[in-house]
């Protein structure tokens, strides 16, 4: 089977005052020179990984080659980075998730992104821009996609430190009557295993979307807050993508 390559890259963060890791896919057969764009995956990780978890643990890499292999994905650049712009604290801070939500979004959007379409060839419409992401990711992927349904037309959380509080303010433009009849992402995905711990804040979350008459997917399946279950999430969300 062909295989991606994993391209490591470090850049500087103002968001975060250092250094910032990110790990880039690239499938089989990509030209860097291509005169098409390549549709693109933003893939975040959870609380307690890094840059690295999607394809250390997660098998990201081969679950996308299997894919193309099979012509069951269009092929994607997948973009990893590191999660915590804030430092994770030494003890429980009750607002941290609210700060490094902010701050993940900043980053994401005025750093990460445009380096990364500064060096390879992905689309810039959001037809062509996925985010996707499990747990603590998955809360930033669900927060900063359906936040900015102009810019990401694919949205999925796994197992996702769901969003609570004023989403109808925090989702203004997601719920917009111009963004429900063609602004909205074409997909949100969202799937939680029955033992996972944040079965009931996904069940309020989905709850909302569906109160609000945002379309959405819903899984609720066999299997806890674990990469046994991530993997399985990750290929059905990539098979619906791009489509």
């Amino acid at each position: 089977m062909p295989h991606g390559v994993v391209h490591l890259h470090v850049l500087t963060s103002h968001t975060r005052g250092g250094e910032v890791g990110v790990q880039v896919y690239t499938p089989p057969d990509f030209d860097p020179k291509a005169a098409k764009s390549y549709p693109v995956v933003y893939l975040l990780h959870g609380y307690g990984d890094e840059e690295n978890a999607w394809v250390v643990s997660g098998r990201a890499n081969f679950i996308a080659d299997t894919l193309i292999a099979q012509s069951k994905i269009v092929a994607p650049i997948v973009v990893m980075t590191n999660g915590h712009p804030v430092p994770v604290p030494m003890g429980r801070e009750a607002d941290y998730s609210a700060r490094n939500q902010a701050a993940m979004e900043h980053e994401l959007l005025t750093e990460v992104m445009p380096y990364i379409e500064a060096r390879y060839p992905v689309s810039r419409e959001r037809t062509g821009r996925a985010i996707v992401g499990l747990s603590m990711g998955g809360g930033h992927s669900l927060g900063i996609g359906l936040g900015h349904p102009e810019i990401f037309g694919w949205v999925g959380g796994f197992s996702s430190s769901a969003p609570e509080g004023d989403l109808e303010h925090k989702f203004a433009g997601l719920l917009a009557a111009e963004a429900k009849k063609a602004g909205a992402p074409a997909l949100i995905w969202i799937g939680v295993g029955k033992d996972d711990s944040l079965l009931e804040r996904n069940q309020a979350f989905h709850a909302w979307l569906e109160a609000e008459h945002v379309p959405h997917e819903w899984h609720l399946t066999d299997g806890g807050h674990e990469w046994s279950v991530w993997r399985e999430y990750l290929q059905e969300f990539l098979r619906k993508t791009f489509r």
